[in-house]
C-alpha cells in the first residue's frame, strides 16, 4: 500500500507555479534529462494519466509520498521548498 499524505497538505498553488515554470522566481528554467519539463512529463514519470495529474494539482485527489518525492526530485527542489509545497500545513 502506498503512503498517502492525509488531508491533502499540498500547496497546490505553489506546486502548479513550479510545474508551469519548472523553477522558482529568479532562477533559470529547469531541465530534466536534457529537456524542458511539461506536465505530461510529470504524469509519465509518475505512471499516471494527465487527467489524474490535473486532479492532484487541483487538490481533488490525494498525492502519495512517492509522487511528491518524484516531483521534488525532478524539479530539484531544496528541502525547504519541498516541505513548503508538500507539507506546509502539516509542519
Amino acid at each position: 500500500m502506498k503512503n498517502r499524505m492525509r488531508g491533502n497538505p499540498v500547496n497546490t498553488v505553489m506546486l502548479r507555479h513550479y510545474l508551469k515554470t519548472n523553477t522558482r522566481p529568479g532562477a533559470e528554467r529547469k531541465f530534466y534529462q536534457g529537456k524542458k519539463l511539461y506536465r505530461i512529463d510529470f504524469a509519465k514519470a509518475l505512471g499516471i494519466t494527465y487527467p489524474t495529474l490535473q486532479r492532484k494539482l487541483a487538490g481533488d485527489a490525494e498525492m502519495t509520498l512517492w509522487e511528491a518525492k518524484t516531483i521534488a526530485d525532478m524539479l530539484e527542489l531544496s528541502r525547504d521548498e519541498r516541505d513548503a509545497i508538500f507539507f506546509g500545513d502539516v509542519l
